[in-house]
């Protein structure tokens, strides 16, 4: 692992013999702040609190059971109308801090993890802070998929940020806690 520090910027440079080389910048995520988090398996609910720093802030929650990795099937549903399901992962939601901007804010989400509840008595919620680049990418490929075999949609045009090519370069910083299953 990389360790990278928060509020600095680092530079992924590309190159290959007979094309361009491409760069894209990104400045580090603070890391977020989980405040609480519990998981009600017989509901389907879990309930998470998170602080809010200063500046624009954008967010992935997620959960899986403990122990394992985050390739477990489940699902993450916001039912506060703040998260949105991820494009690229189904069992994440993505958000930015448009309407909690540097305060706490509750967040009550539909979940489901499977394997948690089958001997599994904990699950981690993990929370990143991830860059701007990453949460437009997402949406993009969100609204992509949600156009697939859509004769009348329009096209989506997915969001880069490389200068001289295609693809994203993204950073996030990530929080995580061990909670018991309710």
């Amino acid at each position: 692992a990389i360790d990278l520090t928060a509020g600095q910027t680092y530079e992924l440079k590309v190159s290959a013999d007979n094309f361009e080389t491409t760069t894209a910048e990104q400045i580090m995520p603070t890391k977020p702040i989980l405040k609480d988090a519990e998981y009600r398996q017989a509901k389907n609910k879990l309930h998470v609190t998170i602080s809010d720093d200063s500046g624009r802030d954008f967010y992935v929650l997620g959960i899986s059971p403990n122990g394992t990795s985050n390739d477990v099937g489940g699902y993450l549903y916001s039912e506060t109308g703040i998260a949105e399901d991820s494009g690229l992962d189904y069992r994440r939601v993505i958000f930015g801090d448009d309407t909690f901007s540097e305060q706490d804010v509750a967040l009550t989400l539909e979940a489901s993890v499977n394997g948690a509840g089958s001997g599994t008595d904990s699950v981690r919620v993990y929370l990143y802070n991830v860059t701007e680049d990453y949460y437009r990418l997402d949406r993009g490929v969100n609204a992509a998929d949600n156009a697939d075999e859509n004769p009348f949609a329009e096209p989506v045009i997915l969001h880069r940020n490389f200068d001289k090519g295609f693809g994203v370069f993204a950073l996030g910083n990530k929080a995580s806690v061990v909670i018991p299953v309710e």
